[in-house]
């Protein structure tokens, strides 16, 4: 293996498999293009490539890991049979039930894994031969990956294509594949050559730790997750999902409980958030949770510790996640009685994820 190939995959991953576009399941219809797509499974594993030289086949990580001598790259040999190139897919850990995930195969690279469980789901060609394939179209490359004679199943597989003619025919598609067939998502190529992966929405209960205001009150919110040990992690921020009018009022329910802080955040446009007691529960959904970066470094936030005498304190980042296109949706308990006059959640309150510690009151600003 060159140098020139180990960068060649590391800039598809950046710059192809690191871009694709987030897309909410009811949004299929009204955001992709109206001519066919090319969709698949989205199966829950990390992106690898596999080089071909015409004599092996070695298993490549965009951050200089590799496979060698195992199951699945000598089954990969023998069914290329003296190919050479480089394709692009899903390494992935196969289970005994339910589906593949990402820490099946984590565990499966470990000390004490079984190679022998591992596959490769090729979704894409870099090369054919000599030659870059890259710039060529999605379909032409997906004909020249079922030119080579892959099997639909095996250690070393294609990944299993279909063409939707219509968003309504991704939507249906997204529906069996996912919905009923219980896949992670769905893989969306289409026609103009945007990537779009479509997930189901995560719903997460996260307490308000901080907020930015701007002219007409609260703009972003900071939220954070309780660990068990009473710890709390942050996740990210919001910014959408209220209205005008609800802007003043989280501002006016927020300025009482502002309290201090020994360590500082700020947004975007370099405003400081104002730090306050986690008294506040929202509902957020997001398209997706990311927990590395582009280049499988782990997302790092700063874990805090709370005390009612002297507020929040710093304790080192931590492993967290990027929450993808988060909506506020409602505002789900207050944890003191300070709001309990408001009027009430309708319905059961839901147990916020993360938190066992706190003791919910029902109280304010229900979006339905």
């Amino acid at each position: 293996m060159t140098d020139a190939i180990q960068t060649m995959i590391a800039a598809y991953k950046r710059n192809v498999a690191g871009a694709y576009r987030s897309l909410a399941p009811d949004r299929i219809e009204a955001e992709l293009p109206p001519e066919p797509s090319i969709v698949s499974e989205k199966i829950d594993g990390e992106t690898w490539f596999l080089h071909a030289d015409g004599e092996c086949c070695i298993l490549l990580s965009p951050f200089g890991k590799k496979l060698e001598n195992i199951p699945l790259t000598m089954e990969a040999q023998k069914v290329l049979n003296g190919w050479r190139g480089v394709l692009a897919g899903e390494l992935y850990a196969a289970v005994d039930s339910g589906r593949p995930r990402v820490f099946d195969l984590h565990a499966t690279l470990g000390r004490k894994g079984n190679p022998d469980c591992l596959r490769f789901a090729a979704f894409d060609i870099l090369m054919n031969g000599e030659a870059d394939v890259q710039r060529e179209p999605f379909v032409e490359r997906i004909d020249c990956l079922r030119q080579r004679p892959i099997a639909a199943n095996g250690r070393f597989h294609l990944a299993a294509f279909e063409t939707a003619d219509t968003p309504v025919a991704v939507a249906t598609d997204y529906e069996r594949i996912v919905t009923s067939g219980g896949a992670e998502g769905l893989v969306v190529h289409a026609a103009d050559g945007r990537i779009y992966k479509v997930k189901p929405e995560i719903s997460i209960d996260a307490a308000v730790v901080g907020y930015v205001c701007n002219n007409s009150g609260v703009s972003e919110l900071l939220l954070a997750l309780m660990k068990p040990e009473g710890v709390f992690q942050l996740i990210g921020r919001v910014k959408t999902g209220w209205s005008r009018a609800e802007n003043a009022n989280l501002q006016k329910r927020l300025t009482p409980l502002a309290c201090d802080s020994t360590y500082r955040e700020t947004n975007d446009h370099g405003q400081h958030y104002r730090w306050v007691k986690p008294d506040l529960v929202i509902e957020v959904k997001c398209n997706d949770l990311i927990a590395a970066n582009s280049k499988n470094e782990p997302v790092r936030r700063m874990a805090m510790n709370f005390s009612e005498q002297t507020g929040w304190s710093p304790l080192g980042p931590a492993p967290s996640v990027s929450m993808i296109h988060a909506v506020a949706l409602r505002c789900l308990v207050w944890v003191t009685a300070a709001y309990a006059s408001a009027s009430p959640i309708r319905g059961p309150v839901p147990a916020p994820l993360g938190f066992i510690a706190l003791k919910s009151k029902p109280g304010c600003c229900n979006k339905g």
